[in-house]
């Protein structure tokens, strides 16, 4: 009996997709959903009734935003972007960032699409369009896709229609598709094998045994299937010198007039360059904001001016003055915001400043009425902030940073101090930032990276006529400064600042006669003496009789946003002077 050699066509790289059986899983949908929809859940229901509700997801937009929630890797389908209460995507707008998109392109599956309700997702070239397209998604339709980079094009090789075989081929009986040469066979012309080997990359080699090798490596390749149906279909003018000749197909030439492959090659350079067309209309300052480093995370540096990007901060006190100056800092560095604030007066402004820091800065800000002298009052402002910012499913909750501004400020000389005045300031400027660390406690992290800031006074140690109560509670807060800095040392440092005068309405309600005595240490301050052309004129003009200009309150905010960033983690239990050499920390 003649020696046979069995060809095993099972492919090692797995080239053939296998088909799987049953029925494929349905596109997985994702609905990001801005907050004012949480009390419209009819508008809600109406959308979900268009989705399969096994395969669609939810999720509050304002939750993603602060880090609260996070989305699956490489999971979804089709990401919907839902339009608010108002039928308009302005709420929606305001918290896709670029770190949230980032996170949505995440999400998707290659080939995955973000659209929104309206249809209307990137059409325009706008801001969000841009930042779409820095996230790494490309411009399709009425969304956006991402890119399917793992797709790939593979060129099946077959077998040559005219080689000579020098061997018998058979399949074998057991059906495997396995092909068996007998190596003792004439070598004759013939047909090839009567089964091909199956996938991608078979040669037939049975020609190798008993003749001479032929170099003929075009007869290896079906040309035929270097072009799929759609290409053999298009009409195409091909010179005399370029057209099949008689029982043979010729492949499209790069170096003739026919033009196949070239327009072939145009069509997908057209197709890949997309991204790289829509960064060219990018004005240069715009495109300087890409992070090119291997992270691809745009400000990862805690300097970024996003550092606190994900926070959520409480500033009571929080409708003018300092309060309100310390709030649009955080604002500007990414934290939402709980602007707390007392009297009816201040709540038409507290609202306008949580509207116009939401408009500005991308952010959520709520203004909550709460009198934190009141023992209620703390615990309703923590309960109103955690029913606003809280993850509707988990629960989850968390406050990074505390600001303890709110303070009464009434100067009376000993002999006029009342009880009934001792009581109220010390009540808000001592017992009320108590009250608000106790209902804040449960919520503050655990991993230090809370943050709580004290606004003192110099009044706690410089001893100003007509400050004795006043001077007593900074002094107090100061104290406790200390303390809690100990006691919450595994949850948030604890820091405060002094601020000397600063050109607030509490400044302006002191008078003449603390101004002249504010003078002799406004005349030593380094950074408070008046520059014309530069500072306010009316400090200018003031600058004879109160020896020196008050701080603005930009600038003590900055020091506040200071102590709240991540590189202030060394910097617990101080008292930072804030004042500008009106008084020297020893």
């Amino acid at each position: 009996m003649a020696p046979a050699v069995t060809i095993d066509n099972t492919s090692d790289f797995a080239l053939v997709q296998t088909k799987t059986t049953g029925r494929s899983s349905p596109p997985r949908s994702l609905l990001l959903s801005p907050p004012s929809l949480s009390s419209h859940p009819e508008k809600l229901n109406n959308v979900l009734a268009a989705h399969d509700r096994n395969a669609t997801d939810i999720q509050m937009l304002d939750r993603l935003s602060l880090s609260l929630v996070s989305l699956p890797e490489a999971t979804y389908d089709i990401i919907l972007v839902l339009s608010g209460a108002d039928d308009t995507r302005t709420e929606s707008n305001k918290l896709l960032n670029r770190d949230v998109l980032s996170r949505i392109v995440r999400s998707l599956k290659p080939g995955g699409r973000l659209k929104s309700q309206d249809g209307k997702f990137a059409t325009d070239d706008t801001e969000e369009r841009r930042e779409a397209i820095f996230a790494g998604l490309l411009v399709e339709g009425d969304g956006m896709v991402k890119p399917d980079d793992t797709a790939t094009q593979s060129v099946p090789l077959r077998l040559g229609k005219n080689k000579s075989n020098g061997g018998t081929a058979t399949t074998s009986a057991a059906g495997t598709g396995a092909v068996s040469l007998n190596l003792n066979a004439k070598r004759r012309n013939g047909p090839p094998a009567s089964m091909q080997p199956a996938g991608v990359g078979y040669v037939n080699f049975s020609d190798d045994f008993g003749a001479p090798e032929v170099d003929d490596e075009d007869d290896l390749i079906d040309e035929d299937t270097l072009l799929d149906e759609e290409d053999l279909k298009r009409p195409v003018v091909q010179p005399p010198e370029c057209r099949p000749k008689a029982g043979k197909r010729r492949r499209a030439c790069k170096d003739c007039t026919c033009g196949l492959a070239q327009r072939l090659e145009a069509e997908e350079h057209a197709k890949r360059s997309n991204a790289d067309q829509a960064l060219a209309k990018l004005k240069t300052n715009e495109l300087a904001e890409v992070d090119f480093t291997v992270q691809g995370k745009v400000g990862s540096c805690g300097n970024s001016p996003r550092s606190l990007e994900g926070k959520l901060a409480i500033v009571t006190g929080g409708s003018r003055g300092i309060g309100a100056a310390i709030a649009r800092n955080l604002a500007s560095k990414g934290a939402s915001l709980v602007l707390g604030y007392t009297s009816d007066s201040s709540s038409e402004p507290s609202a306008q400043l949580a509207s116009s820091l939401e408009s500005s800065h991308g952010i959520n800000a709520i203004a909550v009425q709460a009198d934190i002298g009141n023992p209620q009052g703390p615990a309703h402002l923590v309960t109103t902030a955690k029913n606003h910012f809280a993850h509707p499913r988990s629960g989850k909750f968390q406050i990074d940073i505390i600001i303890n501004n709110a303070g009464v400020s009434k100067n009376m000389p000993l002999e006029e101090i009342t009880s009934e005045t001792f009581t109220q300031q010390y009540t808000v400027n001592v017992l009320g930032p108590i009250l608000l660390l106790q209902a804040a406690l449960p919520f503050l992290p655990k991993d230090r990276s809370g943050r709580i800031v004290n606004l003192s006074s110099v009044s706690s140690s410089l001893g100003f006529h007509g400050q004795t109560v006043y001077g007593g509670t900074k002094a107090a807060l100061e104290a406790m400064t200390r303390t809690w800095s100990r006691e919450l040392a595994e949850r948030a440092t604890v820091n405060a600042v002094n601020p000397g005068p600063v050109a607030t309405d509490m400044y302006e309600l002191t008078g003449p006669e603390f101004q002249q005595q504010m003078k002799p240490f406004m005349q030593n301050a380094p950074l408070q003496r008046v520059r014309e052309g530069v500072d306010d004129e009316r400090f200018v003009k003031d600058a004879e009789l109160a020896g020196g200009r008050p701080a603005y309150d930009h600038e003590i905010a900055g020091v506040v946003g200071m102590l709240c960033s991540e590189d202030s983690g060394w910097c617990t239990g101080s008292v930072v002077s804030a004042n500008g050499g009106f008084k020297f920390s020893y």
